[in-house]
C-alpha cells in the first residue's frame, strides 16, 4: 500500500497540471479522458484524438457514488465505446 504522502504528492501534481491556465501545446502522446457520467467528455477526448492524430486515447472511470445501480457498465468502457459511434 502506498504511503499518505506519496498519495497526497501524486494528487498535488494532477491538480497542478489540471488547474493550469497556460494555452496547451499543440502536439501530445495521448488524450485521457478522466471519469465522468457525461459523455460529452468522451465527444471532446474523441474530437482532440483524431485532430492531433495522437496514438493513445485512454478512457477511465468506473462507478461513481452517481452511478452505480444506474449504468449497466463503467464509465469509461462507455467512453472507449461512444467515440466509435461518432
Amino acid at each position: 500500500m502506498r504511503a499518505t504522502s506519496e498519495i497526497f504528492r501524486d494528487a498535488q501534481i494532477l491538480f497542478t497540471f489540471l488547474s493550469s491556465t497556460e494555452t496547451p501545446p499543440d502536439t501530445a502522446d495521448i488524450v485521457l479522458a478522466m471519469g465522468s457520467h457525461d459523455l460529452n467528455v468522451a465527444d471532446a477526448a474523441a474530437r482532440a484524438f483524431f485532430e492531433t492524430h495522437v496514438e493513445w486515447l485512454i478512457c477511465n472511470g468506473g462507478f461513481s457514488k452517481d452511478t452505480a445501480g444506474v449504468l449497466t457498465e463503467p464509465e469509461g468502457r462507455r467512453r472507449l465505446c461512444h467515440p466509435v459511434h461518432l
